[in-house]
C-alpha cells in the first residue's frame, strides 16, 4: 500500500474497511485487513482458529450480552496475537486513571506511534467493544482516519 500526503493529512491508500457482516469477530477482522495490507498470507480464518474464536459457541440469552466478543471470559485474541509476524505494542485505554499515570505524556506517546505506523504504511488496530483500523491521520496526529465496522 501507499502512504499519501497532504497538507491536511497522511493516510495509507487502499486500505478496505469491512461490513458488521463480513466477520464474525471485528477483533480478529481488523488483524486480517492489516495482514492483507502487507501482503501476509496469514488470513482472517487462520486467525480465529490460533485464537480458538473459531470454536467458541456465544450465547448471551441470559448471560452477559458482551459473552461473543474475544476478549470476554477465555482471551481468544491472545492466541491470534502470538500467530502475527511481527511483536505488537499495546496501550491501555485509560491508564491516566491508575496511580501516578500521565495522561498527557500518554496520548503523546499514542500519537507518536499511531502516526509512525500510519507512515511506515501499517493500518493500526484499535477497540475495544467493536474493533477498527487507523488509516490515517492528521492535524499532528490530533485527528485520526479510521474505518470501522
Amino acid at each position: 500500500m501507499k502512504v499519501k500526503h497532504t497538507n491536511e493529512r497522511t493516510w495509507i491508500e487502499g486500505v478496505e474497511g469491512f461490513s458488521p457482516g463480513e466477520y464474525a469477530s471485528s477483533v480478529h477482522g481488523s488483524q486480517a485487513r492489516i495482514l492483507q495490507t502487507l501482503g501476509e498470507s496469514l488470513s482472517y480464518e487462520d486467525l480465529i482458529c490460533y485464537s480458538g474464536f473459531a470454536f467458541r459457541l456465544g450465547i448471551h440469552e441470559t448471560f452477559c450480552p458482551s459473552a461473543g466478543h474475544p476478549c470476554c471470559g477465555f482471551r481468544c485474541i491472545d492466541g491470534s496475537n502470538r500467530a502475527l509476524p511481527w511483536n505488537t505494542k499495546f496501550y491501555d485505554s485509560f491508564p491516566w486513571s491508575k496511580e501516578k499515570a500521565d495522561r498527557s505524556a500518554f496520548e503523546a506517546e499514542v500519537r507518536a506511534a499511531v502516526m509512525a505506523s500510519i507512515d511506515r504504511g501499517v493500518p493500526v488496530h484499535y477497540g475495544s467493544e467493536e474493533d477498527g483500523l487507523i488509516i490515517g491521520y492528521g492535524n499532528a496526529g490530533q485527528r485520526w482516519w479510521c474505518v470501522h465496522p
